[in-house]
């Protein structure tokens, strides 16, 4: 049932994003035609749109605000050049001018864009809006009110730019292919937005906003002039002199504008790794807190406590005072392991099968000859590491989903090839199923994954259970993971 409500939950979704998309492409087709029609500018009211319809996107799919602003700037900037390409393919190729090429073109453009979004959201980002935190309202207004300024400076900027005679000795398709021929100069502006993005972020973000802006404005400027100057000169194949004023003006206005562009992607695919590390830490730290939360249960389990209080007392009242001391030494043992590894996820494996041995020593006295443990380890595994507690909880497992009695004695086979350790029991059903919840091996699971990027085995037949844990060696443990070994 759960998998069915979130399947139709999805398909709601993506009927949604339907409607918005081609909504607001239907919505700037008729804009379009519109004011072709009254003979009006249709530049503020598509960007409007556009704008509103990438915030709709972004806040069905519930992205972060600063993520929502840069995808409103990023697809204004591209639509303008996809729907202008449009428009000039249309017109030479097809021979489609008068007032249906543009509505075509910006119909053919929304879609695309849309789709688009919606496809790149999905595939990588899954980072969320945290609505709960009193200041998100503050930061959606700051962030919002930046992404409309700097798109009507950049709409404003390219309009101006078209509208006057700075292309005039060059056709703009010449310079912009100019431009992009030189390949040097892309993988420079990539490399030089890595570069200043990461001196803001580490050195920067603690300046008064005058001094950041500041910053910003002759990074921003540098880096496009310099790319711009590549490409006059004809670096690094050439070297033309003198240098060409109008020519350059016209380089510098495609070097910015591909520049933001580039900046704003660099920093889109910065904010979703950055998210992503932080979200993994918050799920390391979660299935860390299950994992220690799962120790303190076995700490206090009024289960095992109960077991453990009757067995001693029958022991006592038999008369039988050295078992009853040894049961208690044992038992002890046992929390004093539990409380020393209760901080450490990786334990040496002579270690935990010595706390094994302890729990099936106390087991047997309950079970008698009901129980038969065989540990086959050699000496090269012993110094090898394994996640705390977790050889003594598969057996624990198995005493409690198998019938134990003398007449259908339960067999654990706990073996290890030097690689991994097997821990193999015989199946007796128990007349009554006791339900298992699977928390146990599914954070055991965990923090092998989490402290070496390894998995456990499970693997259940007719007559056995099996269970393969990896065997760890200190040095294969991943630089910086944090995990505490003994």
């Amino acid at each position: 049932m759960l998998y069915l409500q979130s399947d139709m939950s999805s398909e709601h979704k993506i009927t949604s994003i339907s409607w918005i998309i081609n909504g607001f492409a239907v919505l700037h087709c008729l804009t379009t035609l519109f004011c072709h029609a009254m003979r009006i500018s249709d530049t503020m009211m598509l960007t409007l749109l556009t704008m509103v319809m990438t915030l709709l996107i972004c806040l069905r799919e519930r992205q972060s605000i600063e993520l929502s602003a840069v995808f409103i700037i990023l697809v204004n900037i591209i639509g303008y050049a996809i729907g202008a390409g449009l428009q000039m393919i249309f017109r030479n190729a097809l021979g489609f001018s008068g007032m249906l090429n543009p509505a075509v073109s910006t119909l053919i453009t929304t879609e695309l864009l849309g789709w688009t979004l919606h496809a790149f959201i999905r595939r990588f980002s899954r980072v969320q809006v945290a609505e709960a935190d009193p200041s998100y309202f503050d930061a959606s207004l700051k962030w919002m009110i930046t992404a409309v300024v700097v798109i009507f400076i950049l709409r404003f900027f390219i309009t101006a730019a078209f509208s006057t005679d700075l292309f005039r000795e060059h056709d703009v398709k010449d310079v912009i292919s100019d431009f992009f021929d030189n390949s040097i100069v892309l993988i420079l502006l990539i490399a030089l937005s890595i570069f200043t993005q990461y001196l803001y972020r580490k050195f920067l973000s603690g300046w008064n906003i005058l001094l950041r802006w500041l910053f910003v404005g002759l990074a921003f400027l540098a880096t496009s002039a310099l790319p711009a100057l590549i490409v006059e000169l004809d670096l690094p194949m050439h070297f033309n002199l003198p240098l060409d004023p109008r020519y350059f003006e016209e380089l510098m206005f495609i070097s910015l504008i591909v520049n933001v562009c580039i900046n704003l992607i660099v920093f889109v695919v910065g904010y979703i790794v950055s998210a992503r590390r932080s979200m993994e830490n918050e799920r390391n730290k979660a299935n860390m807190a299950q994992f220690q939360y799962i120790k303190l249960k076995q700490q206090i389990n009024p289960h095992f406590l109960f077991n453990s209080l009757n067995v001693l007392d029958a022991l006592v009242c038999d008369g039988r005072d050295e078992d009853a001391s040894a049961y208690i030494h044992r038992l002890s043992g046992m929390y004093r392991y539990m409380l020393n590894n209760d901080s450490r996820t990786l334990v040496r494996l002579k270690d935990e099968l010595e706390y094994t041995k302890m729990y099936v020593e106390m087991m047997k006295i309950r079970f008698e000859d009901g129980l038969d443990v065989n540990i086959d380890v050699p000496d090269k595994a012993m110094e090898k590491y394994v996640v705390p507690a977790s050889v003594q909880l598969l057996v624990e497992n198995a005493t409690k989903h198998n019938a134990v009695s003398s007449s259908r004695p339960l067999k654990i086979v706990i073996s290890s090839d030097g690689r991994s350790l097997t821990v193999r029991n015989n199946l007796n059903p128990k007349f009554t199923v006791v339900q298992s919840t699977g928390i146990g091996q599914k954070y055991i699971r965990q923090q092998y994954l989490d402290a070496c990027g390894k998995n456990i085995i499970i693997e259940k037949a007719d007559n056995e259970y099996v269970v393969v844990l990896p065997l760890i060696d200190q040095t294969l443990i991943p630089a910086g993971n944090d995990a505490k070994i003994d």
